[in-house]
């Protein structure tokens, strides 16, 4: 992250992806633990599922956004 930093500045967009919320059972690292990090880093964190879709809009139109917002 330092490094995507140093040679990016804030003219990158870093989002955290947490997938397969829809197998909540299975989760290896929870939801907080992975909101903190992503804030630590200054990245935008969104929670996915492939299988359903949850999510996959929400974080492909932020980094679109975001993108196009940098850019011009």
């Amino acid at each position: 992250m330092r490094e995507l930093r140093a040679e990016a500045g804030e003219a990158i967009t870093i989002i955290i992806v947490g997938n397969k919320c829809d197998k909540e059972q299975n989760r290896q690292v929870n939801e907080e633990e992975s909101k903190e990090w992503a804030d630590k880093y200054r990245a935008k964190h969104f929670h996915t599922s492939a299988k359903s879709g949850k999510g996959l809009d929400e974080a492909f139109n932020y980094m679109a956004t975001r993108n196009y917002e940098i850019l011009f």
